[in-house]
């Protein structure tokens, strides 16, 4: 996914595009802000390349999270 910094969610299949892979793709905002509603704080947002079907690259991200107790 292109590096957004909005909260973006799409759903990639179209009539043009049937991938049958991937249905969605998520920026991280999207999920900053939904665990934000729900009292989550993103400490950390690390970017790594995962392997697609064993050998091709395909960039990835995982985000860290923490919650305090009111």
């Amino acid at each position: 996914m292109e590096d957004y910094v909005a909260p973006v969610a799409r759903l990639v299949p179209d009539a043009l595009n049937r991938n049958p892979h991937t249905w969605w793709e998520f920026a991280p905002k999207f999920f900053e802000n939904a665990l934000g509603v729900m009292g989550f704080r993103v400490t950390g947002l690390h970017r790594f390349d995962g392997l697609y079907n064993g050998t091709s690259p395909y960039p990835m991200y995982s985000l860290v999270a923490d919650r305090h107790a009111p």
